[in-house]
């Protein structure tokens, strides 16, 4: 067969799965190594490698590391709204006294505009029609040649006039975060199948960077109506949580061997002081 290689594995992964790790030796008692990262590995053209593999004195570990939004197709959201409402953020000046929050529904932004001409075209009416919004209270306006609703909160401050702006929670936010985590279990699977049956035990390392809209206990409870017993059970031996977007990050386990937890018990490896060392 063909000999080839596919992405590496990136540096963040790699620290994260090595907090992971400290952890894991930490609550097993075992000396548990680092053996390598299958991906850096040239493999046969068919198989999926996993990210990392550990080596312990009974057995050795395969890793899959994932990362899940909190809503279907967040990453892709953010970007668009980075590109066209940060704009806003760091050039307004026309209104000194004026702190102005906006917001707009996530996936709001449609494909094919032109990010300057939209968020000029924002910029533009806040400059003229702010003036005449009510204060301390918050508006739904529709600017002409702007396709979507706009949120606007208007505020007095003299002197510290600014634009904050936001997206609003998606009111079935639970149920979007459980069907992202639904398809990256969906997606791990045949990666750890292929090396359960080679003998190896297998851990999932579930990783959430949003600490607006997610927390350990949401992800926590949103794993639990996720995760499909007969399906999921076979196939990973361990699940954990790593919540990034704080510091220092927090390891959560989910599954360990036959036990399921039954309420998010944090620990915190990437912290100084931790028993195994310090990243």
């Amino acid at each position: 067969m063909e000999d080839r290689l596919i992405s590496m594995t990136t540096d963040k992964e790699k620290k994260i799965i090595e907090v992971l790790r400290l952890h894991v030796c930490k609550t097993s008692g075992e000396p548990i190594h680092h053996a390598s990262y299958p991906e850096e590995i040239r493999f046969s053209k068919g198989e999926r490698p996993c990210d990392a593999i550990w080596q312990g004195p009974r057995e050795a570990y395969a890793i899959e590391h994932t990362t899940v939004d909190s809503y279907v197709g967040q990453r892709h959201d953010d970007d668009r709204f980075r590109k066209l409402m940060g704009k806003l953020e760091k050039e307004w000046s026309d209104h000194p006294d004026d702190r102005i929050e906006i917001a707009i529904d996530v996936r709001a932004i449609p494909n094919g505009v032109n990010w300057d001409d939209l968020s000029n075209q924002i910029k533009k009416w806040l400059s003229e029609n702010v003036p005449s919004l009510p204060c301390n209270n918050q508006s739904t306006v529709k600017i002409p040649g702007v396709p979507f609703d706009v949120y606007i909160y208007r505020e007095k401050l003299p002197g510290q006039g600014q634009v904050v702006v936001s997206r609003l929670k998606p009111v079935d936010l639970a149920k979007q975060r459980v069907a992202v985590i639904r398809e990256a279990l969906d997606k791990k699977i045949g990666v750890l199948q292929q090396y359960r049956n080679r003998g190896y035990s297998t851990i999932l390392l579930i990783e959430s960077s949003d600490f607006a809209l997610s927390s350990r206990d949401t992800i926590f409870k949103d794993l639990r109506d996720a995760y499909l017993s007969e399906s999921d059970g076979p196939v990973f031996d361990q699940i954990y949580i790593a919540t990034t977007g704080t510091n220092p990050w927090c390891i959560v386990p989910f599954k360990v061997g036959q036990e399921r937890m039954r309420k998010p018990n944090p620990y915190w490896p990437a912290a100084p002081g931790y028993p195994l060392g310090i990243l």
